[in-house]
Protein backbone atom coordinates (compact mmCIF):
# COMPACT_ATOMS: atom_id res chain seq x y z
CA UNK A 1 0.00 0.00 0.00
CA UNK A 2 1.49 3.56 -0.89
CA UNK A 3 2.08 6.17 1.95
CA UNK A 4 -0.32 8.95 2.16
CA UNK A 5 1.56 12.26 1.27
CA UNK A 6 1.08 13.05 5.32
CA UNK A 7 2.83 9.94 6.55
CA UNK A 8 5.83 10.85 3.55
CA UNK A 9 6.04 14.22 5.12
CA UNK A 10 6.25 12.30 9.36
CA UNK A 11 8.94 10.06 7.38
CA UNK A 12 10.96 13.19 5.92
CA UNK A 13 10.76 14.68 9.19
CA UNK A 14 11.83 11.51 11.78
CA UNK A 15 14.47 10.98 9.24
CA UNK A 16 15.72 14.66 9.76
CA UNK A 17 15.04 14.45 13.58
CA UNK A 18 17.22 10.79 13.87
CA UNK A 19 19.99 12.03 12.13
CA UNK A 20 20.25 15.25 14.42
CA UNK A 21 19.87 17.68 11.07
CA UNK A 22 17.58 20.67 10.95
CA UNK A 23 14.10 20.79 9.20
CA UNK A 24 12.04 23.36 8.43
CA UNK A 25 9.41 23.98 5.29
CA UNK A 26 12.46 24.77 2.80
CA UNK A 27 14.15 21.55 3.46
CA UNK A 28 11.17 19.38 3.56
CA UNK A 29 9.85 20.76 0.33
CA UNK A 30 13.13 20.47 -1.55
CA UNK A 31 12.55 16.67 -0.11
CA UNK A 32 9.42 16.60 -1.24
CA UNK A 33 10.67 18.05 -4.73
CA UNK A 34 7.65 20.42 -4.66
CA UNK A 35 7.80 24.32 -4.18
CA UNK A 36 6.63 25.86 -1.00
CA UNK A 37 3.48 27.09 -1.70
CA UNK A 38 2.54 23.49 -3.27
CA UNK A 39 3.56 22.03 -0.11
CA UNK A 40 1.67 24.30 1.92
CA UNK A 41 -1.40 23.48 -0.25
CA UNK A 42 -1.24 19.89 0.29
CA UNK A 43 -0.96 19.94 4.11
CA UNK A 44 -3.13 22.48 4.07
CA UNK A 45 -5.60 20.60 2.27
CA UNK A 46 -5.04 17.42 4.25
CA UNK A 47 -4.47 18.44 7.40
CA UNK A 48 -6.14 22.32 8.20
CA UNK A 49 -2.69 23.33 9.30
CA UNK A 50 -0.40 24.99 8.31
CA UNK A 51 3.20 23.01 7.38
CA UNK A 52 5.55 24.38 10.02
CA UNK A 53 2.32 23.87 12.47
CA UNK A 54 2.58 19.80 10.96
CA UNK A 55 6.63 19.99 11.84
CA UNK A 56 5.90 21.40 15.06
CA UNK A 57 3.69 18.85 16.01
CA UNK A 58 5.80 15.64 14.23
CA UNK A 59 8.52 17.14 16.41
CA UNK A 60 6.92 17.00 19.69
CA UNK A 61 5.91 13.35 19.20
CA UNK A 62 9.08 12.31 18.48
CA UNK A 63 10.00 14.21 21.80
CA UNK A 64 7.42 12.56 23.74
CA UNK A 65 8.61 8.92 22.47
CA UNK A 66 12.06 10.17 23.70
CA UNK A 67 10.75 10.89 26.83
CA UNK A 68 8.87 7.72 27.20
CA UNK A 69 12.25 5.55 26.16
CA UNK A 70 15.06 7.41 27.36
CA UNK A 71 16.47 8.78 30.34
CA UNK A 72 18.23 11.70 28.86
CA UNK A 73 17.22 15.51 30.18
CA UNK A 74 14.32 16.99 28.60
CA UNK A 75 17.94 19.64 27.41
CA UNK A 76 18.81 17.18 25.37
CA UNK A 77 15.38 15.72 24.73
CA UNK A 78 14.05 19.32 23.48
CA UNK A 79 17.58 19.27 20.96
CA UNK A 80 17.13 15.74 19.75
CA UNK A 81 13.67 16.87 18.69
CA UNK A 82 14.78 19.84 16.92
CA UNK A 83 13.88 22.59 19.10
CA UNK A 84 17.11 25.12 19.66
CA UNK A 85 15.50 26.78 22.26
CA UNK A 86 14.03 24.52 25.61
CA UNK A 87 11.61 26.78 27.40
CA UNK A 88 9.71 26.76 23.81
CA UNK A 89 10.16 23.21 23.78
CA UNK A 90 8.06 22.71 27.39
CA UNK A 91 5.98 25.64 26.15
CA UNK A 92 4.89 24.08 23.12
CA UNK A 93 4.83 20.36 24.76
CA UNK A 94 2.51 21.48 27.80
CA UNK A 95 0.34 23.14 24.85
CA UNK A 96 -0.48 19.76 23.45
CA UNK A 97 -0.13 17.02 26.07
CA UNK A 98 -1.32 19.21 28.80
CA UNK A 99 1.76 18.87 30.73
CA UNK A 100 5.12 19.40 31.09
CA UNK A 101 7.57 16.92 29.56
CA UNK A 102 9.02 16.28 32.93
CA UNK A 103 5.59 15.28 34.26
CA UNK A 104 5.25 13.48 31.30
CA UNK A 105 7.86 11.42 31.86
CA UNK A 106 7.31 10.54 35.27
CA UNK A 107 3.53 9.22 34.31
CA UNK A 108 4.78 7.71 31.45
CA UNK A 109 8.46 6.59 31.18
CA UNK A 110 9.31 3.23 29.66
CA UNK A 111 12.68 3.31 31.30
CA UNK A 112 12.05 2.66 35.33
Amino acid sequence: MKPTFIQIVTIIVNQHLINQQPINVSILAEQLQLDRTQVYRKIKKATGKSPSVLIREIKLEYGKTRLEVSIDTINTVSHQSGFTNVSYFIRCFKEKYGQTPQNYRLKHSNTT
